[in-house]
């Protein structure tokens, strides 16, 4: 089991997320930025601590939104996530431009994605956070 936090930042009616590919269906699927959550410490800790390393951003949690559960096929293994999800706002205006931001601990880049693509069937992870925008 592995507990993530995320956070949710939101944008003239887009979020900031990446896209993945399933290794067991190859479907497309999109998250929001964030992070495992070391062992001891808080979500609420490791949600800047995740940021600063993914982005090198100063984020503000502005609130809790709730905990989503999964469990789900990776790599022709279960997997099994505890998601704490956080509405979030950068301290630097430029994260607001529409443009891409490499990951820098990662291979992905992060965009701005309206959230009727996720409405019109994109897949958004964890499933559910949809319902919470």
């Amino acid at each position: 089991m592995r507990n993530v936090v995320l956070g949710i930042a939101e944008h003239d009616g887009k979020i900031l997320v990446y896209k993945g590919i399933s290794p067991d269906t190859g479907i497309p699927f999109y998250r929001p930025l964030g992070g495992g959550i070391q062992h001891c410490e808080l979500s609420r800790d490791a949600l800047p601590r995740e940021f600063k390393e993914e982005l090198n951003a100063e984020i503000e949690i502005l609130e809790f939104m709730g905990v989503i559960e999964e469990v789900f096929g990776w790599n022709g293994k279960k997997a099994h996530q505890i998601f704490f999800n956080y509405r979030i706002r950068f301290s630097d205006p430029a994260f607001y431009e529409d443009r891409k931001f490499k990951v820098l601990d990662d291979s992905v880049t992060a965009f701005w994605k309206p959230i009727s693509d996720f409405q019109n069937g994109d897949r958004l992870v964890p499933d559910n956070l949809l319902n919470w925008l």
